[in-house]
């Protein structure tokens, strides 16, 4: 794993940790993407665009069975994206990642313990 990267773990959810690469590319910026799979199907992707200097608020947004999630803070700018998941799951998952991006303490790390309620099979 690169130094520096946002991975958090996420087994309480049922996503495990699957790639790290960090050689992507975004709109021409270079950004780090973390992969989870889940046993039911499920595929999240986590993007971390470092140097973009400006604030994003929360944003979502779903198309067809893609959803999508972004903020930004501190020169850093996140995305999240999913396929097939309940939008529930997929809108508790990301409101706790962005809590995390902003914090990294030991509350936010409870909160990656407590997924576990949002524990479910991917549509599909």
């Amino acid at each position: 794993t690169p130094a520096g990267l946002f991975a958090p773990e996420m087994v309480a959810a049922g996503l495990r940790l699957a790639f790290v690469r960090n050689e992507v590319v975004i709109d021409g910026h270079s950004a780090l993407q973390a992969g989870y799979i889940g046993r039911h199907g499920c595929r999240l992707s986590l993007f971390r665009i470092p140097g973009l200097g400006f604030a994003l608020d929360f944003g979502m947004s779903s198309e067809g069975d893609l959803l999508q999630a972004s903020w930004a803070g501190d020169g850093v700018q996140f995305f999240l994206v999913a396929r097939s998941m309940d939008e529930a799951r997929f809108a508790f998952l990301a409101g706790v990642l962005k809590s995390v991006s902003e914090g990294g303490g030991r509350q936010e790390q409870e909160m990656i313990a407590g997924l576990e309620m949002m524990r479910q099979p991917c549509i599909g």
